[in-house]
């Protein structure tokens, strides 16, 4: 068996968003991670590391801060807060399909608040599964920022 993108939705909105913090919003996916097999643990990893990638996209950038100096997106010339639009992109995707469907097609409805926690929701479930460190190496890098090249080119 192996995870798929209706069971990854499926785990994205077990997320409590009536909980108070982000440990016990995140809580009941991780319960049901844990229950999962380890391979699919790091399956479910590798579709949250896309959808996190995907959304990492020139227009995303300007739309998560928009015109807040050295924190969003302005231009290439200036700084920007590349950790603060990681979480943001997260937070997209934690919100559901729907959302997250939605703001890939439309930038302008970028979060703009982050949920860095919920990146992490693999790391808790495995370690919770097995009592051990999360040491799992994926291809796709959504921690970073202008990584996903197709996203930042210019028209």
């Amino acid at each position: 068996m192996s995870v798929t993108d209706k069971q990854f939705w499926d785990i994205v909105g077990l997320l409590d968003w009536s909980r108070g913090d982000e440990r016990t919003i995140i809580e009941p996916a991780i319960r049901k991670l844990a229950a999962m097999p380890v391979r699919e643990i790091y399956m479910f990893d590798e579709f949250l590391r896309w959808r996190v990638y995907t959304l990492d996209t020139r227009q995303h950038a300007l739309n998560f801060a928009p015109g807040v100096e050295c924190y969003g997106y302005i231009d290439d010339s200036m700084p920007f807060s590349t950790d603060g639009f990681v979480y943001c992109r997260a937070m997209v995707v934690a919100k559901g399909q729907a959302e997250y469907e939605r703001v890939l097609a439309d930038p302008t409805r970028m979060a703009h608040e982050g949920f860095e926690l919920f990146l992490y929701l693999p790391h808790f479930a495995y370690e919770r599964k097995t009592g051990a460190d999360y040491e799992y190496e994926s291809e796709i890098d959504c921690f970073s920022a202008g990584v996903n090249r197709a996203g930042w080119l210019r028209e």
